[in-house]
C-alpha cells in the first residue's frame, strides 16, 4: 500500500462584503438561482492540483482543492506542500481583489466628475484560519490492479462514508479505500490532530 493521504479538499471562510465586490465587478459567471459567483480557477499542474472557488452571497468563500489524482500524504514534505497550496490560494483571491477593485474604482471615477467615488474594500482572512469543511482521507495499491473495475460505497452511522474503487493514476489503474471526514475546524487545527492521528508523529512511524 502507498502513503495515507488526503484529496478532494473543501474549506471555507468569511469575507465582509466580498460578495457585493464581486457583484458589482459583473465579470464573473454569476449562478442566476442561488447568486454564487465562480471565480477564475487556479492551476497548479507542477502538483497537478485544481482549485475552483465559489463566492455566496453570505460572504462564504468555498474553496475547493482537487487533488484525486496527487494526494497529500501525511508527511512532513506534503504536509508543507499543502500550506505552500494554501498560500498560494490566499494570494490568487487577494490579487483578484486589488483587480475588481482598481477596475470599479476607475470606472466609478470615469462616470462621476465630482469628488471621487470608492467603494469598500474587503480582505482574505490569512489560510490557517480557514476552516476545514471535508476531505477525503485514504490509501492507494502501489501494485496496478488488473481485474474488473469496480466501486463500492459504505455508509456508517449519521455521516461517515467509506468507498473502495478503482482509478486511473499515472497511467495505471490502482485500487483506492478512503473515508469521507468532516474536520469542521481550522486548518491549522485539523492538520495537527491529521498528523497526530495516534499520539506520534505521522513522520516518525513505521
Amino acid at each position: 500500500m502507498d502513503k495515507q493521504a488526503l484529496h478532494d479538499i473543501r474549506v471555507t471562510f468569511q469575507a465582509s462584503r466580498i460578495w457585493t465586490l464581486f457583484r458589482n465587478f459583473q465579470q464573473y459567471h454569476m449562478n442566476e438561482y442561488n447568486l454564487d459567483i465562480l471565480l477564475p480557477s487556479l492551476k497548479l499542474e507542477y502538483l497537478n492540483i485544481d482549485v475552483k472557488i465559489t463566492i455566496h452571497h453570505t460572504d462564504t468563500v468555498s474553496v475547493a482543492i482537487g487533488c484525486s489524482s496527487g494526494p497529500l500524504s501525511i508527511e512532513e514534505k506534503d504536509i508543507f506542500q499543502f500550506i505552500e497550496v494554501l498560500t498560494r490560494i490566499e494570494n490568487h483571491i487577494t490579487r483578484l481583489i486589488d483587480f475588481c477593485l482598481n477596475v470599479i474604482n476607475t470606472r466609478n471615477n470615469a462616470r462621476i466628475n465630482s469628488e471621487p467615488s470608492r467603494i469598500a474594500t474587503t480582505y482574505v482572512p490569512r489560510f490557517n484560519t480557514w476552516i476545514v469543511k471535508m476531505w477525503h482521507f485514504g490509501i492507494d495499491t502501489l501494485d496496478e490492479y488488473t481485474s474488473k473495475e469496480f466501486h463500492v460505497t459504505l455508509e456508517e452511522g449519521i455521516g461517515d462514508l467509506y468507498r473502495i474503487y478503482t482509478k486511473r493514476k499515472k497511467g495505471k489503474l490502482i485500487v483506492r479505500t478512503e473515508h469521507q471526514e468532516y474536520p469542521n475546524v481550522e486548518v491549522a487545527s485539523a492538520l495537527l490532530k491529521k498528523w497526530l492521528a495516534d499520539g506520534s508523529l505521522a513522520l516518525n512511524r513505521p
